[in-house]
């Protein structure tokens, strides 16, 4: 009898005992990654002009980026996380365009007199934890029309 008697206090003392668990509701924001397009047509930069054309604080990616020149006078500086990684001309990139996928050198060409017509170069897939910067300088005197500009990436704040 003692030992059912002993039994049943251990009982009754564990179930005093258990720790009683709670469970609160808690809210958070998934931050979701923000979808952006630039599309230009025309666009001008002055002789010797620099821009910027993306300038993203956060983690994101570049999905492709194409700009389509009337001359080759152009240099594309881009950083990935405050490093640069790209600063070439239009001619040294097409000349390691053959080496890479992600970045390439090209001419368009009227197909009906075999004329060149634009010089342009295309980016893709590039992806980054902090920051990314794209830039295009005019390496001439006069000024340079991009017949297009078109990017699109996406970006995490």
């Amino acid at each position: 009898m003692a030992l059912a008697r002993d039994v049943a206090l251990a009982l009754m003392l564990a179930k005093r005992l258990k720790p009683e668990v709670k469970l609160e509701k808690v809210e958070a924001e998934i931050p979701r990654p923000k979808t952006e397009i630039r599309y230009e047509v025309d666009h001008r930069l002055s002789g010797a002009g620099h821009e910027t054309l993306i300038d993203e604080l956060g983690k994101g990616e570049l999905s492709e980026f194409v700009a389509l020149a009337e001359s080759s006078s152009y240099r594309i500086i881009i950083q990935v996380d405050g490093k640069e990684v790209l600063n070439a001309t239009w001619s040294e990139i097409n000349e390691l365009s053959q080496e890479l996928r992600e970045v390439n050198a090209f001419t368009a060409i009227n197909i009906e007199t075999g004329e060149v017509t634009g010089y342009g170069f295309n980016l893709v897939n590039v992806k980054w934890v902090k920051s990314f910067r794209l830039e295009i300088v005019n390496t001439s005197t006069s000024s340079l029309k991009f017949k297009k500009i078109m990017a699109k990436w996406e970006v995490v704040k």
